[in-house]
């Protein structure tokens, strides 16, 4: 019986998302097809197996109460066919796209519309100043943890393990210049100067670019993650879907031969990792396939048994007077986990938070209604950033706000239910992105001239 509700409910949940998307083909993915692909490697495969009576992996082994995974996975269930369903009625309903994967199609095919010369080197020395800054920045963030992270990869006495926390989580420096001017907004001038050095055949562009790329390069490896470097280079294959670079799979596989590439050498250099990278039970396979799935389930096995539900403590200050004023705000799920499943990680210095999708966190907030409501929720956001894309004019900017969005909130859908309704992350990307639209419309006007 199993069997069959586990092949009922992957149909399903291919259907929904290729009605959604309108198409799941790699070479002409878009955010709701990534999500799709994310859901599916990461908690899809793992729940499944699960489900069907898989427990060789540690984190399943932590469950004490065996029984939470049935009803778990029926939880899953219906939120991951509920999300695309509502991504298709928002889609087709509120934002009136009958024929999404039409519609995507003919944007791919559009030529990018940019700006005449004069605006377009205003926007190039808004771009320059912004990766001076980040520049700046990120010196200044090396000169607080001591040393050139990247540089310690070739150090094989460097205990990774710790260094990841104290970068991440004991940052002695500024957290909000490291993590806004140098984690954020260095890969955003690279991938603004990209488009631009495509589609207008500048060598200033390029040049640009390239110095964007190795810097980002540097600030994206500064924690030891494995995960954002892998993501950086593969977004730039995104971008080049947006352009219609990507017409034949074979197009595809230089990008898939560097992620596994660097998801093994990742596992081998940081983790040193040693065991057989094709099991289920440790390794890169277990971390994709297994991992997310495992905490998912950790958190029906903890709220409210062990921890009780937070009832919107997850959330920032700023909403202290709709959850109440008297508690703790900022508590994530996935660090209470850690505490109590994993306490000996936190003492040691090399715990750090046990992430999941964001079911985890809305169940471990709000219970039933968490699970009823969150991917109704995250379904018309994500049908929000792929038609207001589809809806507006193709210009260089406009595909960056898109690529961005898409990095950002496919980024939480493993990350937590709360950055879905307030996330500082996007509104710093979205002001930096008119600003600099702003600023070149401007000065453009002050000069007496038309702007294209």
């Amino acid at each position: 019986m199993k069997y069959i509700v586990v092949i009922v409910v992957l149909l399903l949940f291919i259907l929904l998302f290729k009605k959604a998307a309108g198409t799941l083909k790699l070479n002409k993915i878009n955010v709701i097809s990534f999500v799709f692909y994310s859901l599916l490697f990461f908690e899809v495969v793992g729940m499944c197996l699960i489900f069907l009576g898989y427990n060789n992996h540690y984190l399943i082994q932590k469950i004490s109460n065996k029984n939470i995974i049935e009803p778990a996975f029926y939880s899953f269930a219906y939120t991951i066919l509920s999300l695309p369903l509502t991504i298709y009625l928002f889609n087709k309903y509120i934002y009136k796209i009958d024929d999404v994967e039409k519609e995507y199609n003919n944007n791919i095919e559009k030529k990018v519309v940019l700006e005449n010369q004069d605006r377009r080197n205003r926007i190039f020395i808004c771009v320059l100043i912004g990766l001076l800054v980040s520049l700046l920045t990120t010196i200044y963030v090396f000169k607080c943890i001591g040393y050139v992270p990247l540089f310690k990869y070739f150090d094989n006495n460097f205990n990774f393990s710790i260094a990841r926390i104290e970068n991440s989580r004991n940052f002695i420096g500024n957290e909000y210049i490291k993590n806004i001017f140098m984690s954020l907004l260095t890969p955003l001038y690279s991938y603004i100067s990209y488009i631009y050095y495509k589609t207008s055949n500048e060598k200033k562009w390029k040049i640009l670019f390239i110095i964007s790329f190795v810097l980002s390069i540097f600030t994206k490896t500064y924690n030891f993650e494995k995960a954002p470097l892998i993501y950086f280079i593969c977004y730039f294959f995104l971008i080049k879907v947006l352009l219609g670079e990507t017409s034949k799979l074979k197009k595809i596989l230089p990008f898939v031969l560097t992620a596994i590439i660097l998801i093994i050498s990742s596992y081998i250099i940081i983790g040193n990792y040693q065991g057989n990278i094709l099991t289920l039970s440790s390794g890169p396979l277990s971390r994709i396939f297994m991992t997310q799935a495992g905490t998912l389930l950790l958190h029906f096995d903890a709220f409210p048994v062990y921890i009780n539900y937070l009832h919107g403590s997850s959330f920032s200050k700023i909403f202290a007077l709709i959850f109440g004023t008297g508690k703790t705000f900022g508590v994530r799920s996935g660090r209470l986990l850690m505490e109590c499943y994993n306490k000996n990680a936190i003492l040691n210095g090399t715990g750090g938070v046990m992430s999941t999708m964001f079911l985890g966190e809305a169940y471990a907030n709000f219970g039933i209604y968490g699970i009823l409501f969150s991917p109704i929720l995250v379904g018309i956001i994500f049908s929000s950033i792929f038609c207001i894309y589809l809806k507006n004019k193709k210009t260089p900017l406009n595909m960056t706000l898109y690529i961005e969005s898409l990095i950002i909130f496919t980024t939480v859908l493993q990350a937590g239910f709360v950055d879905f309704i307030y996330n500082v992350s996007f509104v710093v990307i979205f002001l930096v992105i008119f600003a600099i639209k702003f600023i070149s419309f401007f000065s453009f006007k002050l000069g007496g001239k038309n702007h294209v």
